[in-house]
């Protein structure tokens, strides 16, 4: 079976020309660019000349996005009724050569980008005759269960706060946290989030573990279910790789994709700690409640809400929490002959009904 995995880039600025390309990465995944708007292909035996790049006429003007395919061979678990599962390795390699690619065509453009899931971003192809079969009478791919979207950390703009009054002793942490914010998503969001952790309890790394578990811990009235094991996971298993690309550090560097799932949680802490470490710079745990969270996510991914939590009203990841969900981006499949199966996740309630012999209960899509 073929598992094939897509990604929309989208640039801040329109480009000219696009080629349509791709390679194999380390790990075996074929990428490449299956299709782009808002720019045209150059034209062909045309010879290498000055390229000039026009002001954008911004908000009007139309970036360009270009559609990213991964694909690369998968098993498959037959699932009743009409389902099957796929493994998570397969699609982990090909999310990550789609990172990948992303960050070269980011440093040859040299545009802001961003990746994100279009609707359906995962599908798998048939490549025998037994596959074959098994797709024609197969009618959903296994996704983890829908997430509703978390609330969001800061009180929004609807009244004023004099946040640089507030924490007049940690102006850079203010300017941390909000570079963080801007930052968007992945590595980049992760890189910033620590910097207000060790500009906070003066040190870093391993002796950076103690202190801030500690104090995550005794947020009062709310168990968020901090855990050593969990900030040590932070500091190791993701900001190692993402920080040290010498591979002193870690294995291998990571991705974007390697890391998004675990950010609103780091986040959060980020948040607290900004907000109510009662001495700015040093290594001690003392709290001193300024702030209080609307809403604060646990461990498990429940959520506790107050009457003031600012909330979603869609899924800001798609079901792997790999990259933002863009359901508005919708790929053209008309032309997909029943040899094709896409990993869709809205069905008529015929359909859903039909699904109910799943084995196990978070496989089913609800109404």
């Amino acid at each position: 079976m073929k598992l094939h995995r897509y990604a929309m880039m989208t640039f801040q600025i329109p480009l000219p020309e696009v080629a349509t390309w791709g390679y194999t990465t380390s790990e075996g995944v074929e990428v490449f660019i299956n299709n782009f708007e808002s720019s045209r292909p150059p034209q062909q035996g045309a010879q290498p000349s000055l390229e000039f790049l026009m002001p954008v006429a911004l908000p009007t003007a139309e970036p360009t996005r270009i559609l990213l395919h991964a694909e690369t061979s998968t098993a498959y678990e037959v699932v009743h009724p009409a389902q099957i599962r796929l493994p998570d390795a397969p699609r982990e390699a090909a999310e990550r050569a789609l990172s990948e690619m992303g960050g070269v065509l980011g440093l040859l453009s040299e545009a802001p980008w961003t990746l994100s899931s279009p609707r359906p971003y995962l599908m798998v192809s048939a490549e025998s005759d037994e596959e074959r079969e098994t797709l024609r009478a197969t009618k959903r791919i296994v996704l983890p269960p829908w997430r509703p979207a978390p609330a969001m950390h800061g009180q929004g703009l609807r009244q004023p706060l004099n946040v640089s009054q507030l924490l007049s002793d940690r102006p850079d942490g203010v300017l941390l946290l909000g570079a963080a914010t801007g930052a968007g998503r992945g590595v980049a969001k992760l890189h910033e989030l620590f910097r207000v952790f060790e500009n906070g309890f003066g040190t870093a790394g391993g002796t950076l573990l103690g202190p801030l578990t500690t104090f995550l811990q005794s947020y009062p009235d709310w168990d968020l279910e901090y855990s050593r094991d969990e900030v040590r996971h932070w500091s190791f298993e993701l900001r190692h790789p993402a920080t040290h690309a010498d591979l002193k550090w870690s294995t291998r560097i990571a991705y974007d994709s390697d890391v998004e799932r675990y950010l609103y949680r780091i986040e959060q802490a980020a948040y607290d700690v900004l907000f109510n470490k009662e001495n700015w710079n040093r290594s001690d745990c003392r709290r001193l409640m300024r702030w209080a969270f609307s809403a604060a996510q646990r461990l498990d991914g429940e959520t506790i809400v107050t009457d003031s939590a600012r909330l979603r009203t869609s899924a800001s990841m798609d079901h792997f929490g790999s990259f933002p969900l863009a359901e508005g981006i919708l790929l053209h499949t008309d032309h997909l002959d029943e040899n094709w199966l896409m990993g869709d996740w809205y069905f008529s309630e015929k359909e859903l009904a039909s699904f109910t012999g799943s084995d196990e209960p978070g496989d089913v899509i609800p109404p």
